[in-house]
């Protein structure tokens, strides 16, 4: 569950259990992103996690079950606005505001304007 920053902390996804208490597993959402959609990649045991702030990209979080951990992003950073702005092509992703995982590994990423990517688990197009 995602809860919004106020005045009492930063923004953060939580974790409850199926009967409705509150679990440990946290994951602080830094102020630089503007956080929209997630999705749990069960079969890699890591979060997926829209990022349309500056960076345009995919937050990785790894080890979600007992852990949580920074592992990385998806998309090159910046997105559509890195390099030559404005210029779509693989990995520039424009106001991300969609991300799925299906049981292959492939990574699906809806964006304003570009529509719905998807991308192998290497970050090959598809």
């Amino acid at each position: 569950m995602r809860q919004s920053k106020d005045a009492s902390g930063p923004a953060k996804l939580v974790r409850y259990s199926p009967d409705g208490v509150l679990q440990p597993q946290q994951i602080v959402i830094p102020d630089s992103v503007v956080a929209g959609d997630f999705c749990v990649d069960r079969f890699r045991n890591r979060i997926l996690l829209t990022n349309a702030g500056v960076d345009q990209n995919i937050l990785i979080f790894s080890d979600i079950v007992s852990k949580p951990t920074a592992a990385g992003t998806f998309g090159i950073t910046g997105g559509i606005n890195a390099g030559t702005p404005g210029v779509e092509g693989p990995l520039r992703f424009n106001q991300p505001s969609g991300v799925g995982v299906d049981q292959k590994g492939n990574i699906y990423v809806a964006c304003r304007g570009t529509g719905l990517e998807a991308y192998s688990p290497s970050g090959s197009r598809l």
